[in-house]
């Protein structure tokens, strides 16, 4: 990496990775790179900016500029950077540049092109909220670091006064300020609340992501390296900024919803009108928690988001029994969404971000479409894992969406990836890497009868919670029966309460939810119990597709308690 000196403007990226300046084609851009550095303090330069633009009743567009410089006194100024020995043909309108190898580039018309990025970064930062409200003044000007330009002019859009050359570059921020008074005529107007503006450009350009921790308090060793590690996968979203339909595929523990939750609120801070949507009422509850300082965030599952939006267009919902089949639901869902949706298209959204996507049913994508005001065109995000599709279905997910794939688990400590991974299954044969921290081996206990499950569940819970001093909040006993079929609150346990994880959670509680239920969430420690011999009736790939899940929601310590003929036949070797 390159780090600039203590210069006194701020300058972003301050770190420049090496193979940037190796790069050729951006041997220009550096030579104008560091004498920006060298401006004195009240500057702002961001360089090598991109963006995603989305206005209303139009499809997103990509926009970019080499370099946006920002001026409390002035405004904005966007530079575009043209290196080489630069020639214009007026005939054919031709640019070129000839690098010093004396090989001639046809290029694109700077000026042409940085007045483009000026106009749609101008409509990019009208729609943010933030922002929208404040009248920033945008100016733009060309750098041919390389030549000697004087007093030539190239055409009458081309003038020598917003051109930086060979000379004014080691004069820069005098040429600078001559290039704003020459857009300004020489009158002065100060931003009005410029520390606001100054502020909401580099959340911008450069934000800073917070992390918010899921549940309560982490294990401490274990909490720094797991947070750097989900960090480091926001560069997923940087590095696919520019798409605007993308489905993310990853194995549990890969930071999907976080990665979900995170773009979720870069749609909202960018102005989108943005859902965020889910299948499990328990994931939708912990979505709406953990984005509850995003008010203008909608967040729900799919079944709610329904309900709502017919209530607010007055549509009647159908009425089902119980011998009518999931297929027949799901599509008499979909087709009262987009009932609503027709008879109030102003409901429709900018963007939907869809997290636990496998959970889907192939009708639902077709209104989810529906619900983008740009239909089929417009933004969507999908985060799914196949490994952990429990119910069963195979739905045909939107064709018009870039696939990419996580293969890197964050979430849980190695020995419980190790476990996890065994249930794991990857058509294209796919690798999943382990990169969490070292942890402690999974606990596994083996009970014959009921008084014995009884008496073990117990002693777990008492060392967790006396000897251990864990949190009952950071606990989560899961269970793949129906909770109004599970023996877990007949227990009269000593130091700990068992309770429903839909009902509130107080004092020395902990909560228990089924797999199925707590699907998309975790926690710190998960205790899997009611494996018993009648779940070997299963089919292997359901049963190893429950484990999976169920396994892959502790981050730090899983403790599994199973009947003797389910430990021997499927647990013994893992």
């Amino acid at each position: 990496m390159h780090v600039i000196g203590n210069k006194r403007c701020q300058i972003y990226p301050k770190m420049v990775p090496n193979e940037w300046r190796k790069d050729p084609r951006r041997r220009a851009e550096f030579l104008v790179y560091d004498r920006l550095a060298e401006l004195p303090e009240g500057w702002y330069v961001f360089y090598d900016v991109e963006w995603l633009s989305k206005v209303r009743g139009r499809t997103p567009e990509d926009g970019q500029t080499d370099f946006v410089i920002l001026h409390p006194m002035y405004g904005l100024l966007l530079l575009e950077v043209k290196g080489g020995a630069i020639k214009y043909i007026g005939e054919n309108s031709q640019w070129t540049s000839t690098d010093r190898n004396g090989v001639q580039h046809n290029i694109k018309d700077p000026f042409q092109q940085v007045q483009r990025s000026k106009y749609a970064l101008k409509e990019k930062l009208a729609s943010i909220p933030a922002l929208r409200h404040l009248d920033i003044p945008f100016y733009d000007c060309v750098a041919f670091p390389d030549v000697k330009v004087g007093n030539t002019v190239i055409r009458p859009d081309a003038l020598p006064e917003v051109i930086i050359d060979s000379e004014s570059l080691l004069s820069l921020e005098k040429k600078l300020l001559s290039i704003l008074n020459f857009w300004t005529a020489g009158v002065q107007k100060p931003l009005r609340e410029p520390t606001k503006i100054i502020d909401a450009v580099k959340n911008l350009f450069i934000p800073n992501v917070e992390l918010r921790n899921p549940l309560s308090v982490q294990f401490r060793e274990e909490k720094d390296e797991m947070v750097r590690l989900t960090s480091g996968q926001f560069k997923v979203l940087d590095r696919c900024r520019k798409i605007s339909r993308l489905m993310v595929t990853g194995c549990a523990g890969s930071g999907k919803t976080f990665l979900a939750v995170e773009k979720a609120r870069r749609l909202c801070a960018e102005g989108y009108k943005t859902l965020l949507t889910c299948y499990n009422k328990q994931l939708a509850a912990y979505l709406r928690e953990h984005t509850s300082d995003v008010p203008e965030l909608e967040v729900m599952t799919f079944h709610q988001l329904c309900v709502d939006l017919a209530r607010r267009s007055a549509t009647i919902l159908p009425s089902f029994t119980d011998e009518d089949s999931p297929e027949k639901v799901a599509e008499s869902y979909a087709f009262a969404l987009c009932e609503s949706l027709s008879k109030k298209p102003e409901l429709k959204f900018d963007a939907v971000v869809v997290d636990e996507a496998q959970d889907f049913h192939t009708d639902w994508w077709t209104a989810l479409d529906e619900c983008l005001i740009e239909g089929a065109n417009g933004t969507l995000y999908i985060f799914l894992d196949d490994n952990q599709n429990l119910y069963r279905r195979d739905p045909v997910l939107p064709a018009n969406v870039i696939p990419i794939e996580l293969d890197e688990n964050i979430r849980n400590t190695q020995p419980i990836f190790h476990v996890v991974n065994k249930h794991y299954s990857s058509t294209d044969g796919r690798r999943i890497s382990p990169r969490g921290p070292a942890g402690r081996q999974v606990e596994k206990h083996v009970y014959d009868a009921k008084a014995d499950w009884e008496a073990k569940l117990n002693k777990v819970m008492n060392r967790l919670i006396v000897d251990e001093q864990i949190r009952p909040s950071d606990v989560v006993v899961l269970t793949p029966r129906r909770l109004d079929r599970s023996r877990l609150f007949t227990l009269n346990l000593e130091k700990v309460k068992l309770t429903k994880s839909t009902e509130p959670v107080r004092g020395q509680s902990i909560a228990c939810s089924t797999i199925h239920g707590f699907k998309g969430l975790e926690s710190d420690v998960v205790v899997i119990t009611e494996l018993e011999d009648d779940l070997l009736k299963w089919k292997r790939e359901d049963l190893s597709s429950l484990l999976y899940t169920g396994m892959s929601r502790a981050r730090s310590h899983l403790i599994i308690l199973s009947s003797k003929d389910f430990h021997d036949e499927v647990l013994r070797n893992e």
